[in-house]
């Protein structure tokens, strides 16, 4: 009982520490108007965009946008070197009741063991909802992000600030072969703990 708790105890530290790390990105210390080129990299995120990305003040502080000519109509994209475990962000745009904006998502899930790719998931993120600083956020303990590409279906305006993410584990996942060997040698260690204590007990 007492090492289930310990394991409890132990798991929700890690999860805690990880998640207070989380990676952030804003662009408040970049001037307004900095144009920034395409693949420009902070940290291990990568920034993509078929033209140059704008730095640009919207009156509550620095946002990016996907058009270095400031109409913030392009499209653009977000790539992790590591992947991503949970991926935040504050996003703002039209509030045109026909505007849909598509979040289209490269992952890689665990399922049963296998790394499977996943590509191009859509989502119409609003129609007709005002979008003034909406805080979406993607996480899911199965799913490690790549890569996030950002459009409207329209050419719709939008920006993205306050980027928050956990970078991706990098370590191979065990086979099931790897899962039993390491069971096993726990279960012998356990085996003899017991023993030892057994023979302090008997002393």
């Amino acid at each position: 009982m007492k090492l289930t708790s310990s394991l409890a105890a132990a798991l929700f530290t890690l999860f805690a520490f990880s998640t207070a790390h989380a990676a952030t990105i804003d662009f408040e210390g970049m001037a307004g108007g900095t144009v920034l080129p395409s693949g420009f990299s902070i940290g291990d995120a990568t920034f993509l965009s078929p033209a140059e990305l704008l730095v640009t003040d919207i009156g509550t502080g620095n946002a990016l946008c996907g058009a270095a000519d400031g109409s913030c109509m392009g499209a653009m994209a977000l790539s992790f070197e590591t992947g991503a475990r949970m991926l935040r962000f504050t996003f703002s745009g039209d509030v045109d009741s026909t505007t849909q904006y598509i979040f289209d998502i490269n992952a890689t899930v665990v399922f049963q063991g296998e790394v499977v790719e996943l590509h191009q998931t859509g989502i119409a993120f609003a129609n007709g909802i005002p979008l003034d600083e909406q805080l979406v956020q993607f996480e899911n303990p199965n799913v490690t992000i790549m890569s996030i590409g950002i459009h409207s279906l329209d050419d719709t305006a939008f920006v993205i600030d306050n980027i928050s993410y956990l970078p991706g584990v990098t370590a191979p996942v065990p086979e099931p072969s790897s899962w039993a060997m390491l069971m096993a040698g726990l279960g012998v260690s356990g085996m003899v703990l017991r023993r030892r204590s057994r023979r302090a007990a008997a002393v």
